[in-house]
């Protein structure tokens, strides 16, 4: 996870600019997802002096979407089969 991290702030130092980030970081109750945002915090020169991070915990947000997109899924495959069965039957009509 270091690595991942490391990698982010390289791309802040390069690009200059805020860099964000989906990471899952483990916790003793079950992996969590958090967006991950740094950002570089700049000198009076205009140099990078740190870089600040916001971390957000959004798994159950990610839970809520993912549930969102197989509920559309069910209902996509359920209209199919619907409209499958009216052919059929206006075919045997």
């Amino acid at each position: 996870m270091a690595e991942s991290f490391e990698l982010q702030e390289k791309e802040v130092i390069e690009s200059k600019v805020g860099v964000t980030r989906e990471q899952i970081i483990p916790h003793p109750e079950g992996d969590r997802v958090h967006l991950c945002i740094k950002f570089p915090i700049l000198n009076a020169a205009g140099a990078i002096h740190a870089i600040g991070t916001i971390s957000t915990d959004i798994t159950d947000k990610k839970a809520v979407e993912k549930a969102m997109l197989d509920a559309k899924e069910q209902a996509e495959l359920a209209n199919r089969a619907k409209t499958s069965y009216v052919q059929n039957l206006l075919q045997l009509g």
